[in-house]
């Protein structure tokens, strides 16, 4: 099934972007997750990930147009009915990374003694 992608949010109050790079091509093999396209906005550059697997048939852009979020940014060619996997968040790209998990749920003074009770050693 031919889809257009759209470009999602890519930041509060962010509505267009600079299409950096293309990081795939007309008639690639592409799947879920994978980066598509480099942009730049106002503030950051940003790697899209592709949300279904198949294979691009459209790229509307060329490198240095301005792309405007919530419009087709490529079409392609869905496998697996073109559903994103179960459990997968809109906003996957702005979720905490494996590394950032640890201190998920931790208290701010975690790994601190408390300091209530002490009295100042000598040497302060």
């Amino acid at each position: 099934m031919q889809k257009d992608f759209i470009l999602p949010d890519i930041g509060e109050g962010i509505v267009e972007c600079e299409l950096v790079e293309w990081l795939v091509a007309e008639g690639e093999q592409i799947v879920e997750d994978q980066p598509v396209a480099e942009v730049m906005t106002d503030k950051a550059m940003v790697q899209i990930p592709a949300m279904y697997s198949g294979t691009v048939s459209q790229l509307y852009y060329q490198k240095g147009d301005i792309a405007k979020v919530h419009q087709p940014l490529f079409a392609m060619q869905v496998v697996d009915g073109g559903e994103p996997s179960a459990g997968r968040e809109p906003s996957a790209d702005q979720a905490p990374s494996a590394d950032q998990e640890p201190s998920a749920g931790k208290e701010p003074s975690a790994g601190r003694e408390p300091s209530a009770g002490r009295e100042p050693s000598a040497d302060q």
